[in-house]
């Protein structure tokens, strides 16, 4: 059985972006790279994994670039709580998990109010493996006075 996996998630207070000074930001960590160890592991995460097809399992790998060790966690810990009002949340994952016909946060289309901030870009990145976050800011238009994307009931 392998270790415990979690989704990892940024809270930030202040996230500025190009069109404004947004509130309770959330963005959901992911890495970029997947390991050989990883991708060979992939069988043992993800649930009948060796049933899918080609398609089926990039997708399916693509969710588990979001999935972190305890051991990632406690590298990941320090060097994002060094973020003022930043604070990571953990959800632990059931596994083996169900990924088929899930989307992974790296497969989605970005851009605008959509994207990914690349910590791993960052100079002073201290991590051995690149992490990435994404967040949609739509959620947060009415706050600006810009309206929401949500329909009105």
């Amino acid at each position: 059985m392998p270790t415990k996996r979690y989704y990892a998630y940024l809270k930030i207070d202040k996230f500025l972006h190009n069109s404004g000074n947004y509130r309770n930001v959330k963005m959901k960590l992911f890495k970029t790279d997947l390991t050989e160890i990883e991708r060979a592991g992939l069988p043992l995460i993800i649930r009948d994994y060796e049933n899918m097809d080609e398609t089926e399992k990039i997708y399916a790998q693509s969710v588990t670039e979001e999935l972190f060790t305890g051991k990632e966690i406690s590298q990941m810990k320090p060097y994002f709580e060094r973020f003022r009002g930043a604070r990571l949340e953990l959800h632990e994952v059931k596994l083996p998990m169900d990924a088929k016909n899930i989307l992974g946060v790296a497969a989605l289309p970005v851009g605008g109010l959509q994207d990914c901030h690349m910590f791993s870009k960052r100079k002073g990145y201290p991590l051995n493996f690149r992490v990435w976050g994404y967040y949609d800011l739509r959620r947060n238009l009415a706050e600006l006075g810009m309206g929401s994307f949500r329909k009105k009931a």
